[in-house]
């Protein structure tokens, strides 16, 4: 990879980090200003590397879906990451930057407006941006989502295995589902088992946001990237690693295990657009 970046990379250090040996990640955090992890299934390996950020202060941004890892990284290393001012922000790709995104641009815009404020785990990451700002879309506010998969052929099988994969993820988040094996609860599938890249470079996906607010306002939010889902996750977490290196002056005050919103909102609405993401608020009434 070093060798594909061009000269100015050539000289570059390589710093090997084995998530077997905690001392090899202590040593990675403390001599870096951001993290930015791929390295899942985040329940088997993410842990330690988010033990080693929170020791040191270091920022640290990953791709993570999973309930279960981001509920015991809160647990265990929270309040630890806020006395070392590391910002530990989870799911800054597909999952949750587009759920996460549209809601805080419909705060903006509700706000500047005077209007008025009012799947399974981009709900939780929405929900705990709200929290971990103080509340400023209110302590009234609820968000829910839906997914359209259109109206072709393949739309019922695609609507089943969905729905199939938000019972598992219900399940994970159960108490009697917690004690089964780790090979149960991570069913990863093999590299090179996922779309080929025909496939993902025809894909491309839109999500819309809708509030009506107190006031009795109502807006739309979109976030649309013309890739898939696969794809489309690099874009958000590189924009992710850079923000929280290079526009520290635009990252909230907040530390701790934080969310995309919560930790870097505004930045993200700067940065987007400009790498190809789609992003706009309407109000409908």
């Amino acid at each position: 990879m070093r060798g594909t970046l061009g000269p100015a990379a050539q000289d570059w250090p390589l710093i090997v980090a084995d998530v077997s040996e905690p001392s090899t990640l202590d040593a990675m955090a403390a001599g870096t200003q951001v993290v930015v992890t791929t390295v899942g299934p985040y329940t088997r390996y993410g842990l330690p590397v988010v033990a080693a950020c929170a020791t040191a202060g270091t920022d640290y941004a990953d791709l993570t879906g999973e309930v279960m890892f981001v509920r015991a990284s809160i647990d265990l290393y929270h309040q630890q990451a806020v006395d070392t001012g590391a910002r530990i922000v989870f799911s800054c790709g597909f999952a949750s930057i587009p759920s996460d995104l549209n809601v805080h641009q419909l705060y903006r815009q509700t706000t500047r407006d005077g209007a008025g404020c009012g799947g399974p785990h981009n709900t939780r990451i929405v929900r705990r941006s709200n929290a971990l700002q103080g509340w400023p879309y209110g302590s009234r506010f609820r968000y829910p989502e839906t997914m359209s998969l259109g109206r072709s052929f393949a739309a019922p099988v695609a609507s089943a295995a969905v729905t199939g994969a938000m019972a598992s993820f219900w399940a994970l988040g159960t108490r009697h589902f917690r004690r089964l094996p780790q090979r149960w609860l991570n069913p990863i599938a093999k590299p090179g088992t996922g779309p080929s890249e025909a496939m993902r470079e025809r894909g491309h996906y839109t999500v819309e946001t809708y509030s009506t607010t107190t006031s009795g306002a109502r807006y739309m939010a979109t976030f649309a990237q013309q890739c898939d889902a696969y794809n489309a996750s690099g874009i958000p977490l590189g924009e992710s690693g850079l923000a929280l290196a290079l526009d520290r002056d635009r990252l909230t005050d907040l530390r701790g295990i934080l969310t995309p919103a919560a930790a870097m909102g505004d930045a993200l609405l700067a940065r987007l657009p400009a790498v190809g993401v789609s992003m706009s608020t309407i109000r409908l009434n």
